[in-house]
């Protein structure tokens, strides 16, 4: 593949799951129940899949992390789903089939999709629980209707029937433990030969569950015949084909990857191009963590004070070039003095500041210096990563771009909050404008960052009178 840049990378993620991000934005602090039907089905293919990537291909370290912020916050969403009584449309499948066939037929879709993803890869359903009691009652009752509904003159119009006869049995095959489930797998799987002539007519009808049949028999044996398969599928089929041959450790070309690149499976498009960059060696895929959105503006104001008076400071190329002669060691001092008066600073983090200000620069270390401050009617952790002007001088703008961002973007997963902005200090020659990538970023991913840059850094000096 042609070497993309870093902005490029995140660009591409970005753009993937911003559907995934607003679902999960929109999620916070509601009670189980909530999710719609194709919000819990992108919820859960995400899951699924990218689950599977970092299965078969490894990440490096941070990625990885990056990869499960987004996964905890999926297990969290689809779990809480079975919280209730949503479980019991099982039992109810056939009644609500009979009012309302398509609606019922893509909200069980979507469940048992939501059960294959939590028990394959996630939290899976406590089997003493209410919600596992309900599944092994009400799972026959389910299939005998099921297998009615197929079974009938008009079925060869019914591709959602069997699209979620495919689901279910997927669903029932992720489970091991359950004799009772079991039998009901072993049940639809003998259906599912009585059926064959049934499947050629719908295989003619949908590319994509022609797909999902031959992944079936791939992956778990289903005993039904699927001929060859196109190579030239666009949308969700041809991303669904896509991941399965990735899954077999066939590389999808570069036109078959921008023919999946639909609205519809942005998702599933971007972790097969993930999934295909890595078999390719690519030593990065782009993925960002999962972060709640926070007004990056209000905070500076909170924690640095008023921006537009700062910025009204003059400042000298001497007095620059001075701030540039800084170590870390005495970036932190700076900071220690500083923040040991600030008013917003709350009193456990008060007590820990000199700590912060004797920190070693240390790779283990989430960032170079955090500060936990109080709005008044919540607390939030402020990162803040040092890059003085003796340590970036001597490096490249691309080679920091490399070697500082994701160090930047770390504490946004490393801290067990969601409630998290960093703040960068990044002291280089104001010429090479080392700023303006994660500026880039902050404006196109609204990433929780803001860079306090040589020119910020020095009038915030001043301002304090810490400024030799």
């Amino acid at each position: 593949m042609s070497e993309i840049t870093e902005s490029e990378l995140f660009a591409e993620f970005s753009e993937s799951f911003e559907s995934l991000w607003g679902i999960l934005e929109a999620q916070a602090g509601r009670n189980f129940g909530s999710l719609t039907v194709q919000a819990r089905k992108t919820v859960a293919e995400t899951a699924i899949f990218l689950s599977e990537m970092l299965e078969r291909v490894k990440l490096n370290e941070m990625e990885t992390n990056f990869a499960n912020s987004w996964l905890r916050q999926f297990w969290h969403v689809l779990g809480r789903e079975f919280e209730g009584n949503f479980i019991l449309r099982f039992c109810y499948f056939d009644q609500n089939y009979a009012i309302e066939p398509a609606p019922t037929v893509h909200s069980m879709i979507s469940l048992v999709v939501a059960l294959r993803a939590l028990e394959l890869y996630g939290p899976k359903l406590t089997r003493n629980g209410t919600v596992w009691g309900y599944l092994e009652r009400d799972m026959p009752k389910f299939r005998k209707a099921l297998e009615r509904i197929l079974g009938e003159d008009n079925a060869e119009e019914r591709i959602d029937e069997l699209f979620l006869l495919f689901n279910t049995i997927d669903m029932l095959g992720a489970i091991e433990d359950s004799e009772k489930l079991n039998f009901e797998l072993q049940e639809l799987t003998k259906f599912t030969e009585s059926i064959q002539p049934l499947f050629d007519n719908a295989f003619r009808i949908s590319p994509g569950l022609k797909v999902y049949a031959a992944d079936l028999v791939n992956r778990i044996g289903l005993p039904i015949k699927v001929s060859n398969l196109p190579q030239n599928l666009t949308g969700k089929p041809g991303a669904f084909l896509a991941l399965m041959n990735l899954r077999l450790g066939n590389k999808p070309s570069l036109d078959q990857l921008e023919d999946i690149r639909h609205p519809s499976a942005l998702h599933l498009w971007w972790i097969a191009r993930a999934w295909t960059r890595r078999l390719n060696g690519e030593s990065r895929v782009g993925i960002l963590p999962f972060y709640h959105r926070l007004d990056v503006d209000v905070i500076f104001r909170l924690v640095w004070g008023d921006a537009r008076e700062l910025y009204e400071i003059p400042t000298s190329q001497e007095e620059m070039k001075n701030v540039l002669k800084l170590t870390s060691r005495e970036i932190k001092r700076q900071l220690y003095d500083y923040f040991h008066k600030h008013p917003q600073v709350t009193e456990f983090s008060r007590l820990r500041l000199p700590a912060e200000r004797d920190k070693a620069d240390a790779g283990g270390e989430i960032s170079d210096f955090n500060v936990e401050f109080t709005t008044g009617k919540e607390t939030i952790w402020v990162a803040i990563p040092i890059k003085s002007g003796r340590e970036s001088n001597s490096q490249t703008r691309k080679r920091m771009e490399q070697n500082f961002l994701y160090q930047f973007i770390r504490p946004i997963v490393e801290f067990e909050t969601g409630k998290i902005v960093v703040f960068p200090i990044i002291l280089v020659k104001p010429t090479l404008n080392a700023n303006e990538f994660l500026s880039l970023l902050r404006a196109r991913l609204q990433l929780p960052i803001l860079v306090l840059d040589i020119e910020t850094y020095t009038r915030f000096l001043k301002r304090e009178k810490l400024l030799l």
